[in-house]
């Protein structure tokens, strides 16, 4: 996985899912950070894989967050999502981390429309990745 390239990717409408082959307590880490179409910022997100896992989602209080019912596995895939409101984090399609977007900072930053991602130098452990195209067919009826 490339390190500091821009991706384009709106978290918003595109889900992104992530494998790791970093156990828990590696240390290991998944970093993004999300853009704007003008290039600033749209939020970030970091996965410490420490024992137990911390969560952190820049400009938000508390800006740590942590969760020990995670799977302990080798391989994991993390999916990460947003909406106008709350940001969700899955592993292994279990849910880990549901953080609402409410507080005034935190809102100004993740409300602008992401077009772009890139995976921060402290991204150890990334290994892949694959942006989701939602399933909106209950949406339409169908």
């Amino acid at each position: 996985m490339k390190l500091n390239v821009l991706i384009d990717h709106d978290l918003e409408t595109t889900p992104l899912k992530i494998m790791t082959t970093s156990k828990i307590g590696s240390g290991d880490r998944i970093s993004i950070a999300f853009l704007s179409e003008k290039g600033g910022s749209a939020g970030e997100i970091i996965v410490s894989l420490s024992d137990p896992p911390k969560f952190v989602i820049r400009d938000c209080r508390p800006r740590t967050l942590s969760n020990s019912d995670i799977p302990d596995k080798r391989n994991n895939t993390w999916a990460f999502t947003e909406n106008s409101t709350a940001l969700s984090i899955k592993c292994n399609d279990v849910m880990v981390v549901e953080f609402a977007l409410t507080q005034p900072n935190c809102k100004a930053v993740w409300k602008r429309d992401t077009t772009q991602m890139k995976f921060l130098e402290q991204a150890t452990a990334s290994d892949v990745y694959e942006s989701l195209v939602k399933d909106t067919s209950e949406d339409e009826g169908m």
